[in-house]
């Protein structure tokens, strides 16, 4: 009798877990964002997810389980100038001034809006210059996760709810290291409070 009992409690413990349609939204990325991005989607694909990727950016090569949707027009390259041969600066404050506009272009693309018409499991969000996506996510009554290559900084730790401290945990932008000068530890606070003013007013 007590095998029963085992093969009763095994069946409530398992679960089938059954492949999953999984929308990635990274309209405005870079090269090495997508880079990044790739290796979450490769392995959510490897485990037979259906994986549907929107990027500004063509594929390399076709992967089994992934649909690339590549969006035309809404490329940082064609907008921010070379931060390697320009203003350490300008290529920032250019992307303060366009990334409204090219997220606008971005939702509004006919291949972004047909995305409406399907059924998606879950949503994976480049929290990079992707707010105007929130509206979507919306629409489409499913939960989504926020996804960033350079991890938590700056506005990122505001926009998900996750509270972080500059003053300890400085920016890995300042490269400094610990422990910080009371200097650096106002640089690092400063920076923090500039970024989410700069992402909430100035790029919004």
């Amino acid at each position: 009798m007590q095998w029963w009992v085992a093969v009763l409690a095994s069946a409530a413990v398992l679960q089938t877990v059954l492949a999953s349609k999984i929308l990635f939204l990274a309209p405005i990325s870079s090269r090495s964002h997508k880079n990044f991005y790739m290796a979450i989607i490769n392995i959510l694909a490897d485990d037979n997810n259906q994986v549907t990727l929107v990027t500004p950016i063509k594929p390399s090569k076709e992967r089994n389980n992934v649909r690339e949707v590549v969006l035309t027009g809404v490329d940082l390259l064609d907008r921010v100038p070379n931060m390697f041969t320009g203003h350490k600066m300008s290529a920032p404050l250019a992307l303060l001034s366009v990334t409204p506009v090219l997220c606008s272009d971005a939702l509004g693309k006919e291949e972004v809006q047909n995305l409406l018409k399907e059924d998606f499991d879950l949503v994976l969000l480049s929290v990079a210059m992707s707010d105007c996506f929130l509206s979507l996510i919306y629409q489409m009554k499913v939960p989504f996760v926020y996804v960033y290559p350079a991890g938590l900084m700056g506005p990122v730790s505001s926009m998900t709810g996750n509270p972080r401290f500059p003053s300890y945990d400085a920016s890995p932008i300042l490269a400094y290291k610990h422990p910080m000068t009371f200097m650096q530890r106002a640089i690092s606070t400063l920076s923090e409070v500039l970024g989410d003013f700069l992402m909430s007013y100035v790029a919004a």
